[in-house]
């Protein structure tokens, strides 16, 4: 046991040996720059590794790269205005067979991008689950705006609705119920004799009757006015003890027939008739209900006792809680609502989901909402409802107190509850496992093949500025910032195009501009490539859409290359650009941004190796469109059961024609639009900058005093607004 303890204890600071070599190394900057959770490792591989660490003693040489980077022009620009593009691969083909090998050889050590095994990004989720667990034939359920409640399907309300049909049922205690029948009727020789009783004149048709309308009530409040109005107390005319008695009345039982007729009868033909107990007959019936004579029963009208209707139970005035919020206070909590700052929601708006979806900024919590609405409608006069009804009513308005990042996969959620078959569920992990091997092929060929590039792109989750936590910017508007980003499979750069909402907007031109002048200046850089493979997410005012669709062919037509853009499968879409949004996220994590151009600096110190990022600033007079169109539209069919553009997998544009597959494995096919052969012109997409709303820029002023820069202050003062 000693030695073996030993030889653990060893195995571990091996270990720890090896963990210190890996963080003086550089390869918590790799490839994609992901944060990659180590493996569980087990004892074997321990002692293993740590053997090799102590006999070797070796670590991998850091390559060093310079980042000089060339200048280049772009026509989209307007004159002066130079986009830096670095040059790498040209520096990188320039060096030696020994920097290749030591390369390969640091590249061999790092963890490289997996989507099966690196942890999920922050804007997406993949979820797994075996096939074999699934139904054979369940329709897929669509999506909702909200989780609305169901009372109808609750199993107390299932319960209670049978009860008070009389029919069979579990009570709460598991008890099983009986439906209700008719009773036997009386056999009594003494009310056969009695001057007061009429059982024997009630036929069995009346009976069925009355004891089909009485069940037929709709609550149970209706059938105790119903016995209240049957039941009727007298005073005792005697006593046959003279002991003292708390019973100071007795009862007399009648029923009413559908002639309208008033039968009096015993309490055993009384109970039998309307299928119900004596404990309840007796707890209905107590002194202070039966006040009404039998004069007053034979003047009650027939819907009297019929009605399904029932006064609301009346409360003590002191609790408060039932008296109804009036319509006055219900419209002052929208208005105070509806007055809260949002913020759009670009991953999700596509969706049927979320697209009408109100979205407060992030940290936002309704109990903290609540108390300030209280305040507001006390210094109002309004009574403030409860927290409940606050709820209630922010959910029913559409408001979330997150941002949401990309929706996990519908299909795989579906098959993961058991709603989905396992034809369709193994055909979408099939497409999600094919679109994830053709884009490592493709990394793998922009390494052997110097005409090849490859990219991966996504816009990154929307920013706010300013971005402090003083708790007067709580509840205020800010400034909208974007960032596209762009990531090179074969080089490792990393381009960010960043923008606020004064200098661009998020349609489908504003994207297609950053497409055409990303791949245009590094087209003009590296002239070698000829082929250039974009893989991207399916969203369709981002991605795939016909703006975009023209623009890249007009590159490709201009500068006569291949471009292919291809789509992973929705709900799996990891690519290595998200390693950029999680680094970029860590290194403003814990900082204070009071300006977009604070933003462009941390987006290009986010990353120190191989080399830091690319970051251009967009301003509203560099955007343009193009003057007319190539082609109307992509979709792959005309007519009505023809693929559509959703359907689309890869777009391949060369000079004359456009072509189209709907599976990664199946050939390139001809787009059945006709593709004009024209020359175009380029036109300004923006004249003048937009402006914001006048709110925000108020509660962008209002925060002035906690800026501490004159270079923040001025740029809030002098935006555009209404």
């Amino acid at each position: 046991m000693a030695a073996a303890r030993k030889e653990h204890m060893e195995a571990a600071e091996a270990l720890a040996v090896l963990m210190d070599l890996m963080e003086n190394s550089q390869l918590q900057d790799d490839n994609c720059d992901l944060d990659i959770t180590p493996p569980e490792v087990t004892n074997n591989e321990i002692e293993n590794t740590a053997l090799h660490v102590l006999t070797t003693n070796t670590e991998a040489a850091p390559v060093q790269v310079d980042t000089t980077k060339t200048t280049h022009e772009s026509e989209f620009l307007p004159v002066g205005v130079m986009m830096q593009i670095p040059d790498h691969s040209l520096e990188l083909s320039q060096r030696g067979n020994e920097a290749e090998s030591d390369m390969e050889a640091e590249d061999e050590q790092d963890v490289a991008y997996n989507p099966d095994t690196s942890p999920e990004p922050s804007t997406d989720s993949d979820t797994e689950m075996d096939p074999s667990h699934k139904p054979e034939s369940i329709a897929l359920r669509s999506p909702t705006k909200i989780r609305k409640r169901k009372p109808h399907q609750w199993k107390s309300n299932i319960r209670k609705k049978l009860r008070l049909e009389g029919d069979e049922h579990t009570n709460s205690v598991g008890k099983h119920q009986q439906k209700r029948e008719l009773g036997p009727m009386c056999t009594s020789a003494f009310c056969k004799k009695s001057n007061l009783r009429n059982c024997s004149s009630l036929e069995e048709t009346d009976r069925k009757e009355i004891f089909t309308s009485f069940w037929g009530m709709k609550s149970w409040e209706c059938r105790k006015n119903y016995i209240q109005a049957l039941v009727t107390a007298q005073p005792i005319k005697q006593k046959k003890n003279t002991t003292s008695s708390r019973r100071h009345t007795s009862l007399f039982y009648a029923l009413k027939k559908f002639d309208g007729s008033i039968v009096s009868v015993c309490k055993k033909m009384f109970c039998s008739t309307l299928g119900i107990s004596k404990r309840t007959i007796g707890s209905w019936t107590s002194d202070s209900f039966c006040k009404r004579s039998q004069g007053e029963l034979l003047e009650a009208d027939e819907s009297e006792l019929r009605t399904t209707a029932h006064k609301p139970k009346t409360k003590s005035p002191c609790s408060g809680k039932t008296k109804p919020v009036s319509e006055e206070d219900m419209k002052y909590l929208k208005i105070w609502l509806l007055d809260l700052p949002t913020v759009e929601s670009h991953y999700c708006r596509q969706t049927d989901t979320y697209r009408d979806k109100k979205f407060l900024f992030p940290g936002t919590k309704v109990t903290d909402l609540h108390e300030d609405y209280c305040k507001s409608a006390s210094g109002k006069s309004m009574r403030a409802v409860g927290l409940t009804m606050f709820r209630k009513m922010f959910s029913a308005m559409g408001f979330s107190i997150f941002i949401p990042k990309k929706d996990q996969c519908e299909k795989c959620m579906a098959a993961k509850v058991g709603n989905l078959s396992n034809d369709l569920y193994n055909e979408h992990v099939e497409q999600k496992n094919l679109a994830r091997e053709k884009k490592e092929k493709d990394k793998d060929d922009a390494k052997d093949d110097n005409s090849k590039s490859v990219w991966t792109m996504d816009l990154q989750a929307v920013h706010l500025c300013p971005k402090t936590n003083a708790s007067s910017a709580y509840y205020k508007t800010k400034v909208q910032v974007h960032n596209m980003t762009y990531f090179n499979l074969g080089t490792k750069e990393g381009f960010c195009y960043t923008w606020d909402e004064c200098n661009g907007n998020l349609s489908s031109e504003m994207f297609a501009y950053i497409h055409y002048i990303h791949f245009e200046n590094y087209v003009k850089a590296n002239p070698g490539k000829k082929h250039y493979i974009i893989w991207s997410d399916n969203c369709c005012h981002q991605n795939k859409n016909v703006t975009v669709a023209n623009l890249l062919y007009h590159l490709a037509r201009k500068y006569n290359v291949t471009i292919d853009q291809k789509f992973l499968v929705t709900g799996h879409t990891q690519m290595e650009c998200d390693s950029m949004h999680s680094t970029i996220e860590r290194n403003i994590q814990m900082i204070d941004i009071f300006t977009p151009t604070e933003y462009a600096v941390l987006f290009r110190t986010s990353r120190k190796r191989p080399f830091p990022y690319t970051v251009v600033e967009i301003e509203y007079h560099h955007p343009v469109k193009l003057g007319g169109q190539y082609f109307t539209s992509i979709r792959p069919g005309k007519g009505k059961g023809d693929p559509t553009v959703g359907d689309l997998k890869a777009i391949r544009y060369e000079r004359g024609e456009v072509q189209y597959k709907l599976s990664h494995n199946d050939d390139w096919e001809m787009l059945p639009q006709r593709v004009r052969e024209v020359e175009l012109d380029t036109l300004q997409l923006f004249h003048q900058q937009s402006q914001i709303t006048q709110r925000k820029f108020q509660d962008v002023v209002s925060m002035l005093s906690i800026m501490p820069t004159v270079h923040a202050k001025r740029y809030f003062e002098n935006l555009p607004h209404d």
